[in-house]
């Protein structure tokens, strides 16, 4: 899905935004997430290395502004 821009890691917590949906003939669930974004920290942790990621792209890091 596009609106999903990580893989979580075994035992970390998300929020999803999902539909469920039921198969009646054989009383199956499904869920279809719809979008994902870690929980708590791992959400401040990804902003923190997206901004990283764009200022070290400008250039910003370089030793001459050090």
């Amino acid at each position: 899905n596009r609106r999903v821009t990580f893989r979580p890691q075994h035992g970390q917590q998300v929020l999803v935004r999902a539909n469920i949906t039921l198969y009646e003939p054989r009383g199956d669930y499904q869920i279809i997430v719809e979008s994902m974004q870690p929980a708590g920290e791992g959400l401040l942790q990804q902003k923190y290395e997206q901004l990283k990621a764009k200022l070290q792209a400008e250039g910003l890091f370089d030793q001459q502004y050090k």
